[in-house]
C-alpha cells in the first residue's frame, strides 16, 4: 500500500511537472495554438486539484514516516519561497512588479503562520 501511495504522489508530481512545464513561454510559442494551450492549462489545474486531494487525505502510520513527510514539507516550502524571493528580487532589479509574486509569499507566509497558530491552539 505503501509503495502504491508513492508511485501515485510521484506519477502526479512528474505529470504537473510536464504540463506547467508546457504553459512556459517559449514552449507555448514553438508549438501550441491557443486552443491547445487552454486545453494544457485546464489539465494543470486538474492535476494539481488531484495532487492537492492526494495530499490532503494522506495517512502517516508512524512516527519516522510522519517525520519524512515534515522534512519534505520544510524543504518545499523553503524551496518555494526562496523562488519567489528571487523572483521579487528580480523584478525589483529590472524595475518591473509583479504582484502575484509578492501575493503567493504573503500566502505562504501566512499559510504557514495560521498554521503554526492553529497547531499551537488546537493541537
Amino acid at each position: 500500500m505503501k509503495n502504491k501511495v508513492l508511485v501515485g504522489e510521484i506519477s502526479l508530481s512528474v505529470l504537473l511537472l510536464v504540463l506547467v512545464s508546457l504553459c512556459l513561454e517559449p514552449v507555448q510559442a514553438v508549438w501550441m495554438p491557443t486552443m491547445m494551450a487552454n486545453l494544457v492549462l485546464l489539465l494543470v489545474i486538474v492535476v494539481f486539484i488531484a495532487f492537492a486531494l492526494f495530499v490532503w487525505k494522506e495517512k502517516v502510520l508512524d512516527e519516522r514516516a510522519q517525520l519524512h513527510r515534515l522534512t519534505a514539507d520544510r524543504f518545499g516550502f523553503l524551496v518555494g519561497s526562496g523562488v519567489l524571493v528571487l523572483g521579487v528580487l528580480w523584478q525589483t532589479w529590472h524595475h518591473e512588479s509583479i504582484d502575484w509574486l509578492l501575493g503567493a509569499l504573503v500566502a505562504m507566509v501566512l499559510s504557514k503562520l495560521a498554521a503554526l497558530l492553529y497547531q499551537e491552539t488546537h493541537g
